[in-house]
């Protein structure tokens, strides 16, 4: 497994398409970019086949995991989260390889 660490949303889709990951963890607000919108074009550009989406965010509510959904993320999960628990969701949803 390879794991590309980001730190500016901004740089998202240019490595999804040299990259190809299987799951993108997103968080929804960024200083430089919105993860919503960011979901919303890699589901354009790839649609059902493109990688796993899971949204990582402080706003929680029904409303924000609506937009979440409807977005594209296949997952939420809300801050503060276990990280080994985390590493299990994303286990569970990536595409087999």
């Amino acid at each position: 497994m390879y794991v590309h660490l980001l730190r500016q949303g901004a740089q998202v889709l240019e490595v999804v398409g040299t990259f190809g990951p299987h799951v993108i963890v997103l968080d929804l607000v960024m200083p430089d970019a919105s993860g919503l919108e960011l979901a919303e074009q890699i589901r354009g550009r790839y649609g059902e086949d493109g990688p796993v989406l899971v949204a990582i965010t402080a706003y929680s509510s029904d409303s924000d995991r609506r937009l979440a959904k409807v977005a594209g993320f296949h997952d939420f999960v809300a801050k503060p989260y276990d990280p080994q628990a985390l590493l299990r969701r994303i286990a569970s949803l990536r595409p087999k390889t």
